[in-house]
């Protein structure tokens, strides 16, 4: 007996990288400006755990790669 399953492009993310959600959608101005409207209002906030220069990213990233599930996310910042 033979099983060919395909899995879907979410299950086979979900698999290979367990610690990253996925998410997908179809941009379009409405969708665009209704999240423009949400941040601009306060609504929808990101969740920066760290900011650093660009000179610091490697070693910030590989320790966000080994110390588990980031807290929030990394923001590197070019220099000026």
């Amino acid at each position: 007996v033979a099983v060919h399953a395909v899995p879907s492009p979410s299950r086979l993310a979900a698999a290979l990288l367990p610690r990253h959600a996925l998410a997908s959608g179809n941009p379009n101005p409405q969708r665009m400006a209704g999240i423009t409207a949400a941040a601009e209002q306060g609504v929808l906030v990101p969740n920066v755990a760290r900011t650093v220069p660009l000179s610091e990213a490697i070693p910030a990233l590989t320790l966000q790669e080994t110390t588990g599930l980031p807290k929030g996310k990394l923001v590197i910042v070019p220099a000026r």
